[in-house]
């Protein structure tokens, strides 16, 4: 398939250069321990006493390692200058990073390394330059919201329903198993570059660049609605599967569903396969469907 991708970089470099990695926090801290020297400016690794939180939110650039874990800790790698310079709180059960100035560049080559441990995790907020490591194991819900640049880089995310905002750049490499529902709007630029298991349905609205690298299985429905650029697979094994495009649409998918429906108002490229009990298009663009290898059943 064509890939359509414009990476939306200009938050990401005002994260990086403004913020990055940097956190200093109001709370009981522990004496300062040498880790390393890097370009001649010394290391450290604090530990911090906060607690209570099941949400992070943040606002500059660092690397984020998370572990599910029944206690709290947080503690802080970077350099002296750096940690000096931001500010780490919990507000409301959110674990808020953000800076203590107004400008701040940091002149390391070493990034902020923030390791966390909670009990859960149900929300990830960013506006800076965040790169996380970790699983998720959330039975309920994870809500995660960026505007400015994300990369999901390892881990696992096992959540019940799923709801992701992005108006910057999103980068998820890691599988996602839901049970319940997922639910995307996208204004930005975003790339999952793992499979995806949904058993449940899909709602994801597109009005910027959506790639799809491996496969979206789902066991359920998903509805599409497509205003910007979209590449992607889907396997659908369940009921409907539903697309309205306006913008440029290119698609793999494997069915075995009771109906199918595409409404092409823009350029739309789809592979179908598999079986259905109905296909109905409405073309009203630049449309083309391969249906040869799809049978529907009578």
């Amino acid at each position: 398939m064509k890939k359509m991708k414009t990476k939306m970089i200009i938050t990401a470099l005002f994260a990086i250069l403004s913020f990055t990695s940097c956190v200093n926090f109001m709370s009981k801290q522990n004496v300062p321990q040498q880790v390393k020297h890097l370009d001649n400016e010394k290391v450290i690794k604090q530990s911090f006493a906060l607690k209570d939180f099941h949400a992070i939110s943040n606002a500059i650039g660092i690397d984020v390692y998370y572990t599910q874990s029944a206690a709290y800790s947080v503690s802080v790698e970077g350099t002296e200058q750096c940690i000096a310079q931001a500010k780490l709180e919990v507000t409301d059960g959110v674990l808020n990073i953000m800076n203590r100035y107004a400008h701040f560049y940091n002149t390391s080559s070493y990034s902020l390394k923030v390791y966390i441990s909670a009990p859960s995790i149900d929300q990830i907020s960013n506006n800076g330059a965040l790169d996380f490591y970790g699983d998720i194991n959330q039975s309920k819900s994870l809500a995660i919201s960026n505007q400015g640049s994300f990369d999901y880089d390892k881990g696992t995310v096992k959540a019940g329903h799923v709801s992701i905002d992005n108006n910057g750049s999103l980068d998820i490499d890691n599988p996602m198993q839901i049970t319940d529902s997922l639910r995307i709007n996208n204004y930005g630029s975003m790339d999952i570059n793992n499979d995806m298991n949904i058993a449940g349905s899909v709602h994801i609205n597109n009005n910027g660049s959506f790639d799809v690298d491996k496969m979206m299985h789902i066991t359920g429905s998903a509805f599409i609605n497509n205003y910007g650029s979209f590449d992607g697979s889907f396997g659908l094994k369940g009921r409907d599967f539903e697309v309205s495009n306006y913008g440029s649409f290119d698609s793999y998918l494997k069915a075995d569903c009771d109906y199918i429906k595409v409404n092409s108002f823009g350029s739309t490229d789809m592979d179908i396969t598999g079986t259905t009990k109905q296909i109905s298009i409405n073309d009203k663009g630049s449309t083309d469907i391969d249906t040869t290898q799809l049978k529907v059943l009578k």
